[in-house]
């Protein structure tokens, strides 16, 4: 059930964080792996019992067979507790219905008495009543018994160290300690060895056989307590649906990865003209003995170079030098800092490096995976964050230009698309976790994710060579702002409340 919901709302653990729903169902899943780890704990007690045969040195001390078989039944005990305490909380967590508010709050304790009586007609109907029954303190079942033990030896004079048993073996021990063996003959020292051996096998059989009984009744108990939850609650235990699922939550882990798809075999320009290029605009802005490494981003490096693409995206990690935006005929430069690329303000176009970029020129930055967020919410957010400045900016532009400016407008209108297309992403990106630097992936993943009206079609057709008038690219990039200023908010508050947006049909 936990790998469904994961699947059904893949957002939340993708961004580092679960729904309140979420947070019932790993809790749900937790408490049955602890059941799971008790019943293997009440064996392995029950085996290490089993192979007690002399005395064990702890500490400088000695403990006799007979104070290991008490150690191990009164860990036998408190593990019978804990199965008592963890299956209740199971059932309880079970019985919850969403939606969920807030945060699962654990039950502060467990009575088992309480707990039938403010669910009894709900546990009657799922037919778990009785069996639950079987773990009340003061019943008179099996079950019952082995926890009042439980209780006598927690909290009051343990009677293990008083069973007539126990005392023969010691009453052994001490008779035939030097100072009062030679007051017995040697027929009654050899009965006074067979006694101490007798009660010593006595005891560990007895508890053996105990202990044993225990455990199948408590298997039968949960089995039959998960048998009747699974049928009520319609729990798929189907190996098919299993297979199913694990698929399914598979693929949801392989579209949270970032690959960086870009590689020297794809480059779509002339390397040798971009470098002379590229350091001829160093050498103008005086940076050129400064470059540490060269990047290049963006679709030229992926094979995916649109024919209308202008210019080739660059990042120019430099030693002390900094500028915002440098460019030439055919090169768009980014020059930053090795110390302001560090930075978390430049946390994004260390992201567009290590995912989307490919070094042309120097040595390789060492890029760290976990300094960024998985895609969902937090990537969308950190990718988008400065798109409003960004859109506002290109509007300002815009209402400056006219339609004689044809170079100016394609320039335009293709940062407008990218823009539009990468937010429209984000949002898609928020619902279903999904990264691809491929512009044709990300408009698949917004055509499958998104409902139609968040969708732009236009967008599309001027990201591969349309070119909007001028007033018509006012218009575009106002509606677009009206997206961001009505979506970004969800993105943020989603970030907040700890689970993906939601967007209406």
């Amino acid at each position: 059930m936990r790998l469904q919901r994961q699947v059904a709302e893949p957002g939340p653990a993708a961004a580092g964080f679960t729904t309140f729903e979420q947070q019932v169902m790993e809790k749900r899943n937790e408490y049955a792996m602890e059941l799971e780890r008790v019943l293997d704990e009440l064996k392995l007690t029950t085996a290490l019992l089993a192979e007690v045969a002399g005395s064990k040195e702890v500490s400088s001390r000695t403990h006799e067979p007979e104070e290991l078989i008490n150690y191990y039944s009164g860990v036998f005990f408190d593990l019978v507790h804990q199965t008592k305490d963890k299956l209740i909380r199971l059932v309880e967590l079970i019985l919850r219905t969403g939606p969920f508010r807030k945060k699962y709050k654990e039950l502060e304790s467990v009575r088992v008495a309480a707990f039938l009586k403010r669910h009894g007609s709900t546990l009657e109907a799922i037919g778990i009543k009785s069996l639950l029954e079987e773990w009340k303190d003061d019943g008179n079942g099996p079950l019952s018994v082995v926890l009042k033990h439980r209780t006598q030896h927690h909290h009051n004079l343990s009677k293990l160290q008083y069973d007539n048993k126990f005392l023969n073996v010691r009453m052994s021990k001490i008779l035939r300690m030097p100072q009062y063996s030679t007051l017995f003959s040697e027929e009654g020292r050899r009965m006074i060895e067979e006694i101490g051996a007798k009660s010593l096998e006595t005891l560990k059989a007895d508890l053996l056989k105990k202990q044993t009984d225990t455990i199948e009744l408590v298997e039968k108990n949960l089995n039959q307590i998960a048998s009747r939850l699974i049928e009520h609650f319609k729990i798929p235990t189907d190996v098919a649906e299993l297979v199913r699922t694990v698929t399914g939550y598979s693929a949801t882990l392989r579209a949270q990865e970032v690959s960086n798809e870009t590689s020297a075999a794809k480059l779509q320009f002339d390397v040798a003209h971009l470098k002379e290029e590229l350091t001829a605009c160093a050498t103008k802005l005086g940076c050129a003995d400064e470059i540490l490494s060269v990047y290049v981003v963006g679709s030229a490096a992926r094979g995916e170079l649109a024919r209308s693409r202008l210019q080739v995206d660059v990042y120019v990690i430099t030693k002390n030098v900094t500028i915002d935006d440098a460019c030439g005929p055919e090169i768009h430069m980014r020059v930053l800092s090795q110390s302001d690329f560090a930075s978390e303000k430049h946390k994004k176009d260390r992201f567009i490096c290590w995912s989307d970029g490919l070094l042309l020129v120097g040595s390789a930055y060492k890029f760290e995976e976990r300094d960024f967020p998985r895609p969902g919410v937090l990537l969308a957010i950190l990718l988008n964050e400065n798109v409003e400045a960004e859109l506002e900016s290109g509007k300002g532009e815009a209402s400056k230009m006219n339609d004689e400016e044809f170079e100016a407008l394609r320039r335009l209108s293709l940062r407008v698309a990218k823009l539009g297309l990468d937010f429209l992403f984000a949002l898609a990106m928020s619902i279903k976790p999904f990264y691809s630097s491929s512009r044709r992936r990300r408009i698949e993943h917004i055509k499958a994710t998104l409902p139609p009206d968040l969708r732009f079609g236009a967008l599309e057709q001027l990201y591969h060579g349309g070119t909007y008038r001028q007033a018509d690219l006012v218009s575009v990039i106002e509606l677009l702002l009206q997206l961001v200023r009505r979506e970004l908010p969800k993105l943020l508050v989603a970030k907040t409340a700890r689970e993906a947006p939601k967007y209406k049909e």
